[in-house]
């Protein structure tokens, strides 16, 4: 897990710069917290809730990299 992050941060700060780091961070709060809440409201995590934190962290990037590029 640590070894992926550290991959995408390093992907996205090659192709965006200060602004790849920006949107690393503000995808990874959204993931945290939307993690955060399924386990406090499950005590655990299932496949669907993974796949469902996976599908909301593409919407976020693809968010927020829409939104750093105007």
């Amino acid at each position: 897990l640590i070894i992926g992050a550290i991959f995408t941060l390093a992907f996205f700060i090659l192709l965006w710069g200060v602004k790849g780091l920006v949107l690393f961070l503000s995808s990874f709060f959204v993931i945290w917290v939307l993690a955060n809440y399924i386990y406090r409201k499950i005590s655990g995590m299932t496949g669907d809730t993974i796949g469902a934190v996976n599908e909301v962290a593409e919407v976020s990037a693809l968010l927020f990299g829409l939104i750093l590029s105007v």
